[in-house]
């Protein structure tokens, strides 16, 4: 028989023909687990504020390319959701709906710097935790309106030797399902139903179905990903901890033409002097990625008629019928080439000391981030 109660741990007790059982159940651990907020850290069974906690463990459960990603679907009250389906692109993060008619994103805070989630390695996340109300955010201000989206990030453990770790996916992106639309002959015999006769071409179509032109503009892409990581500690003196990561992600696009390529470089180091009355560490933080994009309406596959020949009979780009109008989809894609290459640096460094009442602390912290963009 299995035994449960919130905030207890669960007991599981075989019967063996007893007709009384009697089962003291221990505590949770959960209450014991340390949440991270604004002002330090506190325990979940102290914590009065509304914070959801979403550990490093739970996030790498399913494969995410991005730490929005993988926040999706795991906290109470937080909507992610895409802008659109292009390679690389950042993902909406929404704490307890849309409050404002301009910015509704939360504040991000990394590692105690302002920055952005999505520069972050879904690999390298320790813990994330969402401030909900006003009491939790209250120390970042009106920044705060939104809500605060508080990232930290895996470091090294004391008297540990050196741990590698190496994590390798790849995977298959396709479309999961194509818009019916009319072919070739449909398309004639409605025209002939509803007395359409200004169009010749159409009218006496025997092409049979046509150009499938989503089929034409996507096809099935590769995603993949591969990540180091080393971390450890000092061994007698308790006083360091370093943990260093490096990513690469590749993810070609459903349109040929579409792809993102990103490289992750992560060093995060702790010291203490003076019997741990001295902490310092720092975090650098540097993504460089290089985005193929198209600056064109994925609807035109689906407006563009099935006359339409994606190529002419000189091997050039098919045009339009004389009876209707609009650019080559496919042909537009191929012709334009945009990139967007980009360079993401976040760099962090802290003091704390002890003061002379036990419990009493000063901590120092500084960042700079910097983010550049070129087309």
């Amino acid at each position: 028989m299995n035994f449960s109660y919130v905030g207890y741990q669960e007991q599981t007790v075989k019967v063996d023909g007893r007709s009384v059982i009697n089962v003291k159940l221990s505590e949770g651990e959960l209450l014991d687990e340390v949440v991270v907020i604004g002002y330090g850290t506190v325990k979940k069974s102290h914590l009065t504020g509304a914070v959801a906690s979403v550990s490093g463990k739970e996030l790498q459960a399913n494969v995410a390319r991005s730490a929005s990603a993988a926040l999706q679907g795991r906290v109470a009250g937080v909507t992610v959701s895409a802008a659109n389906g292009q390679p690389g692109e950042g993902l909406n993060i929404n704490v307890r709906g849309i409050s404002s008619l301009s910015a509704t994103s939360p504040l991000y805070v990394i590692d105690g710097v302002y920055g952005d989630i999505n520069m972050v390695d879904p690999a390298d996340i320790q813990s994330i935790e969402v401030l909900k109300d006003a009491s939790a955010a209250a120390i970042y201000g009106s920044r705060a309106a939104n809500g605060v989206v508080l990232v930290t990030t895996k470091g090294g453990r004391l008297e540990t030797s050196a741990r590698v770790t190496v994590d390798a996916y790849t995977g298959v992106q396709m479309v999961a399902k194509y818009i019916d639309v009319m072919d070739g002959n449909q398309l004639r015999d409605l025209a002939k139903a509803t007395g359409y006769s200004s169009a010749e071409g159409l009218l006496n179509w025997n092409g049979g179905a046509g150009t499938d032109w989503q089929k034409e503009l996507y096809n099935s892409a590769m995603v993949s990903k591969v990540s180091l990581n080393v971390s450890g500690g000092s061994g007698g003196n308790k006083t360091s901890t370093y943990n260093l990561s490096g990513s690469y992600l590749n993810q070609d696009g459903i349109v040929n033409t579409t792809g993102y390529e990103a490289w992750n470089i992560r060093a995060k180091n702790t010291f203490s002097f003076f019997n741990n009355h001295l902490r310092m560490g720092t975090t650098l933080m540097m993504k460089f990625y290089k985005k193929k994009y198209e600056d064109v309406s994925y609807t035109s596959a689906l407006t563009a008629v099935p006359m339409w020949n994606v190529y002419g009979e000189d091997g050039t780009w098919g045009v339009a019928p004389e009876w209707t109008r609009g650019d080559n989809p496919v042909g537009w894609t191929e012709a334009y080439d945009y990139q967007r290459h980009g360079i993401d640096i976040l760099l962090n460094g802290y003091a704390e000391v002890d003061l002379f009442l036990k419990g009493l602390k000063y901590k120092f912290n500084v960042g700079i981030n910097k983010y550049t963009r070129r087309n």
